[in-house]
């Protein structure tokens, strides 16, 4: 979606499923395209295997706002057909508008995960997941300082390219220069924050046992009455057991907890849970890798399954539209939450 001829304003792309593009060209091989257009959410969208961007923004008028938010990436041009890593898995150069790039995930790319060119006036990147990442994660070269927040970026463990895989990168590889882009927390409180998780629009940083509820919008921020000790795992349930609440749920090494982040309301259930490793939540289910055994809670029934697969490689662990997703370094995987089934989704390109 383009426009040179006049405005186009006041867009929503969302939960839409896009696989297979076709072409690496200009103007082929997207999934989400959108130019000069204001207003725009681009938000719960599926994107799998896109050969030029999976998602491409450009050209965000000033003033007016550019959300790119909880979509779903996996294998962006895992095969190759590109020539040029560095078209991203989502692009969005020259952008002059309000550019908000939140809690998105990225799996598998064999590209660069999130580009930022040419220009973002005033751009954040918060708690967006890149996971198996074989070139570099966020990637902006705008010379510019933008706020950002809770990234987690892991680079696959045997990339294409070991000499452009990082994290985070400023150098402008095509143009071989280098540029002043700077990434900035906007609170030196939540630097590498321990977990990160967001429930009713707000964000919830837990770091040194201080757990923090985020107004997004001012950054703003109100803090639990009480500190943690040996957190192992956090994650947020909208809707527990059909209450209409959402809670945030803790594991320490000696408890699981089901927090009320309107009252700071505690219940707890006393448990051994130091070999937890990662923590998700699925419909009314938890789910925690403890060692190399994956268990699923159910909080309706508090009844407890464990699936027979030995996850010891496991890196990573998140849900996203009620389906759980683990990477093992190498692999991608699927995980139905009732039944704990797992589906390869991905493999190292070849």
């Amino acid at each position: 979606m383009a426009t040179n001829k006049g405005p186009v304003r006041n867009v929503q792309i969302t939960n839409n499923i896009v696989t297979n593009t076709i072409g690496t060209e200009a103007g082929w091989g997207y999934g989400i395209h959108t130019r000069n257009i204001g207003n725009v959410e681009i938000s719960h969208n599926y994107i799998e295997h896109a050969t030029r961007h999976s998602i491409y923004v450009r050209e965000s008028p000033k003033h007016l706002k550019l959300i790119v938010q909880d979509n779903f990436i996996l294998n962006h041009d895992l095969k190759g057909k590109n020539p040029r890593w560095y078209c991203a898995a989502l692009n969005c150069p020259d952008n002059q508008g309000i550019t908000r790039i939140s809690d998105n995930y990225f799996i598998n790319s064999n590209a660069v995960g999130i580009a930022v060119m040419l220009s973002a006036n005033d751009l954040e990147l918060v708690n967006n997941q890149i996971i198996g990442e074989h070139y570099i994660g966020i990637w902006p070269v705008t010379g510019e300082i933008h706020k950002a927040l809770g990234n987690s970026i892991l680079l696959h463990s045997n990339p294409v390219h070991p000499k452009w895989c990082h994290k985070i990168n400023f150098f402008d590889w095509p143009n071989g220069k280098e540029t002043t882009s700077r990434l900035e927390s906007p609170n030196v409180r939540w630097e590498q924050p321990d977990f990160i998780c967001k429930l009713a629009g707000d964000l919830y940083i837990m770091k040194d046992g201080r757990l923090d509820k985020i107004t997004r919008t001012t950054w703003a921020f109100q803090s639990a009455p009480n500190n943690w000790s040996n957190v192992k795992g956090m994650c947020a349930v909208e809707n527990v057991r059909g209450s209409g609440l959402g809670k945030l749920c803790i594991i320490t090494e000696t408890g699981f907890f089901e927090v009320n982040p309107e009252t700071w309301e505690i219940a707890e259930q006393v448990g051994d849970w130091s070999e937890t490793r990662f923590m998700a939540a699925t419909n009314n289910h938890i789910h925690v890798l403890k060692g190399s055994t994956l268990q699923s809670i159910n909080l309706m029934s508090q009844e407890m399954a464990s699936s027979s697969h030995d996850w010891t490689a496991v890196q990573w662990m998140c849900a996203w539209d009620n389906q759980l997703y683990l990477y093992d370094g190498q692999a991608h995987y699927r995980v139905n939450p009732n039944t704990l089934e797992q589906t390869l989704i991905s493999q190292p390109p070849k």
